[in-house]
């Protein structure tokens, strides 16, 4: 097989790692663009790896791209999605490649402003929480008697579960707000460039834009969440989850739970064909007590379950390299319903009882990348033995670091 994968991001918390494993076992050549650090940088499925500048994030996915002639991009973190749809309006040589990696990224602005997303879907046939835009105190006020309390406010362009918060008094919710709506404090993100090595924090302290806030509605139930496969706006596989357990509140999961949704799977296709998506996509919800289920916003690139592989259709790496021509290699299929995420459920709870009880991801073909997922104090023995008795072949064959 001589398709070629290339994984983009620009943080060190995105699973890149287990993406490389999953298209590399669905048969793909697989190359990264990732910050040092990255356990990617680590993993034996890993051909060629490149270091990713934040100082000139444009230049660097242009020089990448004509390096490693990718046959798809596929983007791990929210910015570098932003920063393949400004290359894409550019008109370079990378255009057709990007346009097929994303499927129509001119939609991509409308898509991810949340309440410009939820609209969109809603008029497309989805059933969404609703979101209103909040612009001053006075329109919290008016959300809050529309709505009631609880509230959920969030910000445009946020992830990993900043930028949101769930008021339960009025108070609360005029603080999340005023908190919320503050534009990024200049000192604090130089700060923050120079402990994470990271130039974006330094333009969004030369250039702090104000957030764009909005109120979205509480429903009471249980988040849920689906990963996708998508191709020229057909979902080509799925897997739909609710959310057992996550890292923090509002944050991302580490342990899930497959489910049988026909109200999921339906908001997955309309999404899809409403914004012609292709490549990797997360959809999250919440499953309402009276038995509906509510979109309630979409991440536009890899999410931390797309390398799982449950049979047919449910394997979103097999999905996008059939969908590129090639027949991917079968992969053993997940038959537990309950799902650990490897290293998200560790780190979270050493002595987490999920460990025992669900089946806990842990990459074992590929032990150098596990063991720098994890802090050397989380390293347990059972997992170091485990390790050590892995094969350990040789590293890419060409990295930047």
């Amino acid at each position: 097989m001589s398709t070629r994968i290339l994984l983009v991001t620009s943080f060190t918390w995105t699973r890149a790692d287990r993406l490389a494993g999953g298209f590399a076992a669905a048969g793909a050549r697989v190359d990264a663009l990732f910050p040092q650090g990255h356990p990617v940088g680590s993993s034996r499925h890993l051909e060629h790896g490149f270091a990713w500048r934040s100082l000139a994030p444009l230049a660097c996915l242009r020089e990448t791209i004509a390096q490693s002639q990718p046959d798809l991009v596929v983007p791990c973190d929210d910015r570098i999605a932003r920063h393949l749809v400004t290359l894409h309006a550019e008109g370079g040589p990378e255009r057709t490649l990007l346009a097929r990696s994303l499927g129509a990224p001119d939609l991509y602005p409308q898509m991810t402003a949340r309440r410009a997303f939820l609209d969109a879907a809603a008029q497309a046939g989805a059933v969404v929480a609703p979101m209103v835009p909040v612009t001053a105190p006075a329109a919290l006020d008016e959300a809050i008697v529309a709505m009631g309390l609880p509230i959920v406010l969030k910000s445009d362009h946020s992830w990993g579960g900043g930028g949101v918060a769930v008021a339960r008094t009025e108070q609360d919710a005029r603080a999340a707000y005023a908190a919320l709506a503050r534009p990024p404090q200049r000192w604090r993100e130089m700060v923050r460039a120079v402990r994470r090595r990271d130039a974006a924090h330094l333009r969004a302290a030369m250039d702090p834009q104000t957030p764009v806030i909005g109120a979205q509605r509480f429903i009471t139930g249980r988040p849920a969440t689906t990963s996708m496969a998508c191709w020229r706006g057909e979902v080509m596989a799925a897997h739909p989850f609710e959310v057992l357990q996550t890292q923090q509140d509002n944050g991302p999961a580490s342990v899930l739970e497959r489910v049988t949704s026909a109200q999921m799977d339906a908001a997955a296709r309309i999404v899809a064909r409403r914004f012609g998506l292709s490549g990797l996509h997360g959809l999250d919800y919440m499953r309402g007590a009276d038995g509906v289920t509510h979109l309630l916003e979409i991440n536009p690139r890899a999410t931390p379950t797309a390398h799982l592989a449950f049979g047919p259709q449910q394997d979103p790496c097999g999905a996008l390299l059939a969908a590129l021509g090639e027949n991917p290699l079968p992969r053993p299929a997940i038959t537990e319903r309950r799902i650990a995420l490897f290293p998200q459920e560790l780190t979270r709870d050493p002595r987490s009882p999920w460990l025992a009880d669900a089946f806990h991801d842990i990459p074992w073909d590929d032990p150098e990348s596990a063991v720098a997922s994890l802090p050397v104090g989380l390293r347990p023995d059972w997992l170091e033995q485990g390790l050590a008795h892995a094969a350990r072949p040789a590293r890419c064959a060409a990295n930047a670091y």
